[in-house]
């Protein structure tokens, strides 16, 4: 997975959520601009659910919105990382990272 440049901001939010509870991460993308987010790493004890990307409104240039949906399948801490970048380029324009307590 490409990792972020030197230029980039790290943005950090932690949550609870209970085994077996659905939850979802929305990050704003510029997927006209070929930037989309992608998981970095999905640690055991997660499972992505789904994963959807909805074009913003094109007639304003604006970025759309990749949800992705998870579900804990095990207590634990666990955190999840995305990158926002272009799938052929080996580097990240942004990260975010996410925590998850799972009870």
């Amino acid at each position: 997975m490409p990792r972020p440049s030197t230029a980039m901001t790290m943005n950090h939010t932690h949550f609870s959520r209970q085994t077996d509870e659905a939850f979802q991460v929305r990050l704003h993308s510029s997927s006209a601009s070929g930037f989309i987010w992608m998981l970095d790493e999905l640690p055991d004890g997660l499972h992505l659910v789904e994963w959807d990307a909805s074009p913003g409104d094109l007639s304003k240039t604006a970025g759309g919105t990749d949800t992705f949906t998870f579900k804990g399948t095990r207590p634990g801490e666990y955190v999840i990382r995305f990158c926002l970048c272009r799938p052929r380029l080996p580097v990240a324009i942004d990260e975010m990272q996410y925590s998850v307590s799972i009870a």
